[in-house]
C-alpha cells in the first residue's frame, strides 16, 4: 500500500449550511487545514468527520461553533491526525459568508 499527500479540500467558501466538502474514497489522514475569515467581523465554524452511512449529527463534530476572528485564520486542531475510512466525510459550515477552507492529507491506497 502506498500513501500519497494531496490536497482533500481545494481551498473554496464555507457554506452556511451543513455540507459535505470532502469524501474519502481510500482509507485518509487529514495533515493540514486552513481556515480564514475574510470579514471585517468574528465569524465562527463547525466541522463534522461523518462515518459512511450515518449522517451528520452533534455526536460526530469535531469543531463546534469554533470562532475565527476577523480577517484572521486558523488551523482546526480538532480536525488535525483525523483518519477517514473509505465512504467516511467531512461536513462543514460557516456562521456567515466570509469562510474559506482548505485541507491537505494522506491518502492510502493500494496502487
Amino acid at each position: 500500500m502506498a500513501a500519497r499527500a494531496q490536497p482533500l479540500i481545494d481551498t473554496r467558501d464555507v457554506p452556511i449550511a451543513a455540507t459535505t466538502v470532502f469524501t474519502a474514497s481510500d482509507r485518509t489522514t487529514i495533515d493540514a487545514v486552513v481556515v480564514n475569515n475574510t470579514t471585517a467581523t468574528p465569524l465562527t465554524f463547525t466541522a463534522n468527520i461523518v462515518k459512511s452511512g450515518t449522517a451528520v449529527a452533534t455526536a460526530n463534530q469535531v469543531m463546534s461553533s469554533f470562532s475565527i476572528g476577523a480577517n484572521a485564520s486558523t488551523s482546526p486542531l480538532g480536525m488535525l491526525g483525523q483518519t477517514l475510512n473509505p465512504g467516511d466525510f467531512i461536513s462543514v459550515l460557516g456562521s456567515a459568508a466570509g469562510l474559506n477552507i482548505r485541507a491537505s492529507g494522506r491518502v492510502l491506497s493500494n496502487a
